[in-house]
């Protein structure tokens, strides 16, 4: 029975990839790691490679891609990536806030607005 599974298994062909994104993984992981936008990436499959595809299929199949239970790295901050700027050197200045105040509002009146007049006159 063994030998007969081996034999198998020897003899059949891998299938096929399921996604057709699965032959151009590596192309879009470069990309990826360029920091190309998914749209960019989408359109060089299609200028380089003729491949038809949406900018949400491609985002999907980058999310099938990762590892399971790895986490998602994200950029820290002043790195390429993280869309924000490095953190500025603390001001080395003498110079202190104004302590704020405890005043509060002054109280609404007890009085009831006026009635608004109607917009449109329906009674005629």
């Amino acid at each position: 029975m063994a030998d007969e599974l081996d034999d198998f298994f020897k003899n059949t062909k891998p299938p096929p990839p399921r996604r057709k994104l699965q032959a151009y993984a590596p192309f879009i992981r470069r990309c990826l790691r360029k920091q190309w936008s998914i749209r960019f990436i989408v359109s060089k499959l299609k200028e380089w490679k003729g491949l038809s595809v949406a900018p949400s299929t491609v985002c999907e199949f980058i999310k099938t891609q990762r590892r399971p239970g790895a986490p998602i790295r994200k950029a820290k901050p002043g790195q390429p990536g993280s869309g924000t700027l490095p953190e500025a050197a603390p001001a080395t200045t003498t110079e202190t806030l104004p302590a704020r105040t405890t005043e509060t509002a002054p109280p609404k009146s007890s009085t009831p607005k006026p009635p608004r007049k109607p917009r449109f006159n329906i009674d005629t």
